[in-house]
This record gives C-alpha cells, structure tokens and sequence, in this order.
C-alpha cells in the first residue's frame, strides 16, 4: 500500500472485514451448493494426526462442475484419492501428465483468463506453472517414471484378491530393477538415491523373515529357471521355522519335508503338481501339496 499506510484495527478485523469475507464465502459456496442438484457431490474424509499426536479429519465436498472438467477432462478430475497418501500423490501427478494438453489449453482460454481464479494471484501462479516453467513437466515425468514401480507393489501388498507375502519379496527386487531399467540401468548416479531410500525403508521397517519364507513356499517363483535368491530365501524360512517352532524334532521333521519340495521329489514332482506352480495362489498349492 506505500508508505503512511494505517492497518485495520483490532475492531475492524474482528468484526465488519470478518463479517465481509464470511459473506463473500457464503455467496461462492451458495453457487456451489446449487449445482449439487444437478451434478451430485460426494463427501470425501482424509485423516491425520498433528505434532501433538492429536487426530484432525478433513471433510471435502467434491462436485463434478468447474471449468476444467467440463470443457476440457471430460469429467475427470486430476486428484484421484487412494488408500495412502502416496498413491494418492501418485495417481495426481500422473493425471496431470494424461491432460497436459488439455490443461494448456484451459489455463490460456478466455473463460479462464477473465474469471476470478485467473485474475487472482494464486491462478497467475498455476499459469505460469503449466506454461512457462520448463522443469514443472520434466520433473512429473520423473516422479511418475520412479514411483510407478514402487505403486505396482503397494497395490499387490493392499490386494484382497491373493495373498501377498508370497509374492512381496520378489515385487521389491523387481520394482528395484524396473526403476535401474528406467533411469538407465549403467548410471548408478540417476538410479542410486532412489534405491538406497528403498533399501533402507525395507531392510529398517518393512523386510521379514516371513517374506523370505512366502516366497521360498510360492514354487512359482522358487521354481522358476530365472529365480536367483534360493540361498537368501532358504535361511529366511529356516529362521521362521526356528522362531515360530520350538521343538527340535518337528523341526527336522520340516526340514525332511522341505528337502523333498527343493529337489521336487515324492508329491512335489508329481505333474499335476507341477502344472499348478503357476496357476495357484502359494496358500492353495501347499495345501494341495
């Protein structure tokens, strides 16, 4: 405002600017609110806990109008919310990569230019976001290109559809791979800090021996000519026998048993057997087994 400016006082914020900005609130959300008719609208909740643990729930009310969805995404929206907050994230950003045209498009029409979100100063710095800022687009590809691997296994550890733990061990080292092939598997340099994050989230929190153990009774995986961590799963499930069977003798009773499965001998070898490796969830072949 320039020099000799005189703020409101404690009187004028607290009563007739306050009183002004709850009605000019209260004017937007009556727009809104009546187009629910027509449209719908859906109630969305995400929880989280602040620095004092105490727990705070957002609630959102979504409605499929506003300018970009009707004109441009043909009714689809660019926050796509998910079970966690990464994939949520995620999913986002990987929307806004599929309507990069269509948002170029929407932030230099005239609807856009002349309404109120474009004349604010928050809208003139979301334009200049989508069509000035020449690392914006790169850097979403670059998040999309490393996080879709690691979306592949978060989807497979929340699927309700076939049990994951005999799967997850595999999932990782392959997501590791994928993101190595992705970034140029000979530079260790694009790829490196992406794994090492992995590496110490899964070896501190998330590694079990029980995912070793999945995975050596998943004969899917175990059995596959390409599969290269025999000695590493083996003495994940034999650390789990240990732990979770106490007594010596039905130990090396076990350990008579799993003999027989590594060498595919007795049962394990028969055809039948073996046709179903791979067309079984882990859980229905021991069973059968």
């Amino acid at each position: 405002m320039g020099p000799g400016f005189k703020g409101p006082s404690y009187h004028d914020l607290r009563e007739p600017l306050l009183k002004g900005v709850v009605h000019d609130v209260h004017e937007y959300l009556f727009e809104i609110k009546a187009d629910w008719k027509l449209y719908g609208c859906s109630i969305m909740a995400n929880g989280w806990s602040n620095r004092r643990n105490v727990p705070i729930v957002n609630f959102l009310a979504y409605s499929p109008r506003a300018l970009m969805r009707k004109d441009f995404t043909n009714g689809n929206d660019l926050c796509r919310p998910s079970i966690t907050r990464f994939a949520t994230h995620f999913l986002s950003i990987q929307c806004l990569l599929k309507f990069k045209k269509e948002l170029r498009q929407m932030f230099t029409c005239m609807k856009w230019v002349e309404s109120s979100h474009g004349k604010s100063k928050v809208g003139k710095e979301i334009t200049a976001i989508i069509l000035q800022d020449k690392y914006f687009w790169p850097r979403c590809e670059h998040i999309v290109k490393v996080s879709e691997p690691l979306v592949q296994v978060l989807r497979l550890a929340n699927s309700e559809e076939k049990p994951a733990m005999g799967y997850l061990y595999e999932a990782m080292d392959k997501e590791k791979e994928a993101i190595k092939t992705r970034l140029k598997k000979n530079r260790v340099s694009q790829y490196g800090p992406y794994i090492r994050v992995i590496d110490a989230r899964w070896d501190k929190q998330l590694h079990n021996p029980l995912h070793a153990a999945g995975c050596f009774l998943n004969p899917g995986i175990y059995f596959r000519p390409s599969f290269s961590k025999q000695k590493e799963v083996t003495r994940g499930l034999l650390s789990t026998i240990t732990r979770l069977v106490p007594d010596c003798d039905t130990q090396d009773v076990i350990s008579g048993q799993l003999e027989e499965y590594k060498k595919a001998t007795g049962d394990f070898g028969m055809p039948l057997a073996i046709r179903q490796r791979e067309k079984l969830n882990p859980g229905n072949n021991i069973m059968f087994f």
